[in-house]
């Protein structure tokens, strides 16, 4: 049985890979590491998704099973040092909802 959490994560694209390497350090105990992924990412086709231009902005995406979504975010508001914090948006769809919420972690 599985409680999935889908993970949308939107910073400013003047964060450092020292920024994202703190977002991804959060720990939650399970066998596989927490671990977000850019859509830009080396690893990915250049411009896999839609459209006839590059994104131009930092989204980090992922699913994770059981994941506490409030110690997550408490992770990113306390643990992340952020060159524009106010730009940070989690958007999150959990097992059961229907829809993805949006989260500004900072007013």
């Amino acid at each position: 049985m599985s409680q999935v959490t889908n993970i949308i994560l939107i910073v400013s694209n003047i964060e450092s890979d020292e920024t994202i390497n703190q977002i991804n350090s959060f720990d939650y105990d399970t066998k596989v590491a927490f671990k977000l992924v850019g859509i830009s990412n080396s690893q990915l086709p250049k411009g896999w998704y839609g459209g006839d231009k590059y994104f131009e902005a930092t989204v980090l995406i992922g699913a994770f099973n059981y994941l506490p979504l409030d110690k997550f975010i408490i992770h990113l508001k306390e643990n992340v040092n952020y060159e524009d914090k106010f730009l940070v948006q989690l958007i999150v769809k959990e097992e059961h909802d229907e829809r993805f919420k949006i989260i500004y972690i900072f007013d």
